[in-house]
């Protein structure tokens, strides 16, 4: 293992640094020296503890479920070295070391429940300070791929089951989530009656001029947060959004407005700094975008929503029957 030349500068600093206070100079032979031999034996017992790895007396990270598959010890450091993941000008070390981080993760190449090294290690190994580690693994913490065990460590969390909806039926988020057993929930973000912007006004149909029922929903299932959803109606379908709380389907059903059919054009898109924290998710990372256009059974269009969901867990499936002519 190649230790940072940083670290070595440090230790030798240490050593040479050494000041004795006025009122010890009947020391000054017996403490520098001692003083430098603690030093000397911690850094022995430090390369002795890491080149013991490979026999399975090394720290306990490093073995875990890596052990199982075979890998070295220079195999498992190389992930978090600098060359690895540090590209000068591309923003904070904390952020790229996050980035790669969440990018390992989501490869497989960190597999769930692979341990990490503990902060001081990972700090050392990495050649950056211990607040930038702390920063980037909170982070993956806050996004739900990491878990910190008390007394334990830190650990890749097990990947999240994966949740099916079909293209070819017309279901509210809360409606699918019932159906699936899940606890569907809503954060609003934003309600009210605002302008129609040009997407809006085209799906609605609304003449210039017209106001627009919008809410804006973060949408859960089971503490989970699965989408961003922007939905919009015309005022007098949804005359009072406030009244919308978790399903907007059950606000139309009530009022006999709800609608029988849509038409969906999905396409792949990458967050936003904004979202993507909403949904606990890297920056830039790729999501599912949904506009979908609901019409009543006359083929009047009263609802147009913008949706981005999860493509970490959510898969839309779409059933193809061969034309019979």
């Amino acid at each position: 293992m190649r230790l940072p030349p940083r670290w070595f500068g440090h230790v030798a600093n240490r050593l040479d640094g050494l000041t004795i206070p006025k009122k010890s100079r009947k020391a000054t032979k017996i403490i520098p020296k001692a003083t430098k031999i603690s030093y000397l034996c911690i850094l022995g017992l430090f390369f002795a503890d890491f080149y013991a790895q490979p026999f399975g007396c090394g720290p306990s990270w490093f073995h875990g479920n890596n052990t199982n598959q075979g890998a070295t010890l220079d195999d498992d450091l190389a992930l978090f070295r600098p060359e690895a993941w540090y590209r000068a000008g591309r923003g904070p070390r904390y952020e790229q070391l996050y980035r790669h981080l969440s990018a390992s993760i989501g490869s497989g190449e960190l597999a769930p429940e692979t341990q990490l090294p503990p902060e001081r290690e990972l700090a050392l190994i990495a050649d950056v300070s211990r607040v930038t580690v702390r920063k980037a693994v909170s982070r993956l913490v806050e996004d739900g791929v990491l878990e910190q065990r008390r007394g334990a460590g830190t650990f890749v969390r097990p990947a999240r089951a994966r949740i099916e909806q079909s293209l070819s039926s017309l279901l509210s988020f809360t409606d699918y989530m019932r159906q699936r057993g899940k606890t569907s929930s809503s954060r609003i973000l934003r309600r009210g009656i605002f302008l129609p912007n040009p997407d809006e006004q085209v799906a609605l149909g609304l003449p210039t001029g017209e106001g627009v029922a919008r809410v804006e929903r973060l949408r859960f299932a089971d503490d989970t947060p699965l989408a961003l959803e922007w939905s919009s109606l015309p005022t007098d379908v949804l005359p009072d959004p406030e009244v919308v709380e978790t399903s907007l389907y059950d606000v139309l059903r009530a009022r006999g407005k709800a609608p029988t059919r849509a038409v969906q054009r999905i396409s792949a898109v990458n967050l936003n700094a904004v979202d993507a924290r909403l949904l606990m998710l890297p920056d830039g990372a790729a999501v599912l975008r949904i506009d979908r256009t609901a019409y009543l059974p006359t083929g009047r269009p009263i609802e147009f929503t913008r949706g981005l969901y999860r493509s970490d867990i959510y898969d839309f499936i779409a059933e193809l029957r061969l034309d019979p002519s």
